[in-house]
């Protein structure tokens, strides 16, 4: 069984190395479809904090000769992200990990379990760290589609419950990242808040609810254990320990 992982990248230098080593021992091939331009629909007045080089070399240092770099200019996020059947048009089943994603080994498990017989995807829900390793929206239960089986004989898609979750760092990154993000996000047209409201509003180091730029419901950023909600690996991460990611 070939097992690919694809990440549709544009910036993501915070996190992007530890997004690759989480999935890196499971995958034959790592695909990054690089676009030097947003894809979701929305042009950004700020500038991209990162270049195509630094994240190349990112990739590099994390995937080795398992990386496959891929660079075009899609008018669309599906676009950008059903490329992968074109770069990997034989895999069995297809890992999805955004730039600020790390998948714990609770994830990882799911594939072992044969879903790949009866279903076309999974999806699993987030972890969403807010300003520190320390705090985090977990009783989110949105679940985006992370593994793909494109083989699959039927249809139909499969949830997983959130001791399967993702952690999901979006939240938890230098300001202008924050900024850069949400001024060209695909949900911009569903956001509660402009780019430089929800920058305050992240710099203020009293607010811990209603933090979530898109869901009321889920928006509570609580306290936690940090190893509770995160691979043991993220010890090395400079943010790790940090009071405030800024």
């Amino acid at each position: 069984m070939k097992i690919v992982a694809y990440c549709a990248l544009h910036y993501g230098k915070p996190y992007l190395a530890y997004a690759i080593r989480s999935v890196i021992d499971a995958v034959s091939e790592f695909h990054v479809l690089y676009s030097d331009k947003p894809s979701h629909g929305y042009a950004s007045i700020y500038t991209c904090p990162d270049t195509e080089d630094e994240l190349h070399q990112i990739a590099w240092d994390a995937a080795g000769t398992k990386l496959r770099w891929h660079k075009d200019t899609w008018q669309q996020e599906n676009q950008q992200r059903n490329s992968i059947s074109n770069y990997a048009p034989d895999a069995d089943v297809v890992l999805v990990v955004d730039s600020d994603e790390v998948w714990r080994p609770e994830t990882l498990e799911l594939l072992s379990e044969g879903y790949e017989t009866y279903t076309s995807y999974i999806t699993i829900p987030l972890f969403h760290f807010y300003h520190n390793f320390s705090h985090a929206m977990i009783r989110d239960i949105a679940q985006p589609p992370r593994i793909l089986f494109p083989k699959a004989p039927k249809g139909g898609s499969l949830g997983t419950s959130l001791k399967r979750a993702i952690s999901h760092f979006g939240y938890c990154q230098p300001v202008e990242y924050l900024r850069y993000k949400l001024s060209c996000h695909g949900h911009s047209h569903e956001l509660r808040f402009t780019p430089d409201e929800y920058v305050a509003m992240y710099l203020d180091r009293n607010r811990w609810t209603d933090v979530h730029p898109v869901g009321h419901q889920w928006e509570v950023a609580e306290k936690i254990l940090p190893l509770d909600f995160m691979p043991a690996f993220m010890k090395e991460h400079p943010y790790f320990g940090m009071e405030y990611v800024e």
